[in-house]
């Protein structure tokens, strides 16, 4: 057992740490973090050289808190290694766990910033991932939110590591007792007022009571593979959208592939709105699956930063929804070639065909008599344009008659025509 703790804090430190960077060890003084402490220190002749910071926050919880942590500042500084300390303000009635957990997290990542650290190395055990995964399935998180934490993940500039994720508490107790180490007691982590606590001292055992002890690394592998289905997934989406995504005049453009399933669809859906800023509740998202899936038109969703608009299999997004457009004319003779209409009028430009000798003057969608608005209605819903964006199409008047965009896909000698392009030069407000 001793020997297998040593060689999962060395291998994990062998690969993610390098040399000559500080390292920060989050230090409660409790059972999980006194084991990790002791650890890295027995791992030092075997990984990358690099100096440690033992880290502890306050919160003020309990009166023999501000002695606990001058005891462990006396410890650590013993043993010959920094030691930081941070402390709340103080707890309001309104406080909890999770303002507690960002407090403390504040505080780290400045220290962080400060020392140019590489990774934050926090003790969190097999049975905090247990309780993790258990707390979302109860608050129904999706499958690929259920991985609970993972051994590397970033939190703003900061990189976590924790080496120990896959290891039984029971284990770290055992090193302790082993070591002669003697945690401090946190009354705490005992408090039924807390939902961890309630979890650990009064759910768990109760399942494990009817499931049988299994349970518990049940939970801990249903976590560590929605983990590494999060992570093939995102992998997808990232390469589907670096592959497919346009940006252009008037914001992003996505084709989603026909053939993805309901749940690979939403996904792409939902990293193409994170690209973007936005993040879309699970309702939400259902809604625009539904949307394309039974290809309905124009199905327009405005959010915080801008507008979705679903079209088809089509995604469009809009983080400034344009409510006037100048367009300035050209004549040229090889224009650009786009591979249809929505490529080229997503990028700002609208071609029509015309001779040189023609008389060509620049009207609007709502000048347009009922019948020639159907007309061009007709060609630019056949061309995927979103109904939002239809009506800001230039409409280009030749010799007084209505000419309709130029449709590139239906030329074969497009090199040869000559055109007259709108070009999009402005978009306000």
């Amino acid at each position: 057992m001793k020997e297998t703790l040593v060689q999962v804090t060395r291998d994990f430190l062998r690969l993610y740490a390098v040399a000559n960077r500080p390292v920060l060890l989050g230090f409660s003084g409790g059972v999980d973090s006194s084991a990790l402490f002791s650890l890295v220190r027995t791992c030092l002749p075997w990984i990358p050289p690099f100096s440690l910071h033992v880290v502890h926050f306050d919160h003020a919880w309990r009166q023999e808190s501000a002695k606990e942590a001058l005891l462990l500042e006396k410890e650590v500084t013993a043993l010959g290694f920094s030691f930081h300390q941070g402390r709340s303000t103080g707890r309001s009635k309104n406080n909890s766990e999770e303002v507690a957990r960002k407090e403390r997290y504040a505080f780290f990542c400045r220290l962080y910033r400060e020392l140019n650290a590489q990774g934050l190395l926090l003790a969190h055990q097999r049975d905090d991932q247990v309780e993790t995964v258990l707390k979302r399935l109860f608050e129904g998180a999706g499958f690929l939110s259920m991985g609970g934490m993972q051994k590397v993940s970033f939190l703003e500039t900061m990189t976590v590591w924790r080496p120990l994720l896959e290891v039984p508490r029971k284990e770290l107790i055992a090193w302790n007792i082993d070591k002669g180490i003697v945690p401090l007691e946190d009354y705490t982590n005992k408090d039924l007022q807390f939902l961890r606590p309630r979890m650990r001292e009064k759910l768990l055992p109760e399942i494990e009571k009817w499931f049988g002890k299994s349970i518990c690394a049940n939970l801990a592998h249903l976590g560590k593979e929605s983990s590494e289905l999060r992570e093939f997934i995102i992998g997808l989406c990232r390469k589907d959208y670096e592959e497919r995504a346009k940006v252009g005049a008037f914001g992003v453009h996505l084709t989603l592939l026909k053939g993805d399933s309901p749940f690979l669809q939403r996904e792409k859906i939902r990293f193409f709105l994170q690209q973007q800023g936005e993040h879309l509740g699970r309702k939400e998202l259902y809604e625009i699956e539904r949307s394309i899936s039974s290809a309905s038109l124009g199905k327009s969703l405005q959010i915080r930063k801008g507008m979705l608009v679903a079209d088809q299999d089509e995604l469009f997004w809009m983080p400034l929804f344009p409510k006037k457009v100048l367009w300035e004319a050209d004549r040229v003779k090889s224009p650009r070639v786009f591979s249809s209409f929505l490529d080229a009028f997503w990028q700002g430009e609208v071609y029509y065909k015309i001779r040189e000798d023609q008389r060509v003057q620049q009207g609007s969608y709502q000048e347009l008599p009922l019948r020639e608005q159907k007309k061009m209605s007709a060609f630019l819903a056949k061309n995927r344009i979103p109904t939002v964006l239809r009506k800001l199409v230039p409409c280009v008047f030749v010799d007084d008659e209505i000419v309709i965009p130029f449709d590139f896909i239906c030329n074969d000698n497009l090199q040869s025509c000559d055109m007259l392009v709108m070009k999009l030069k402005n978009l306000s407000n």
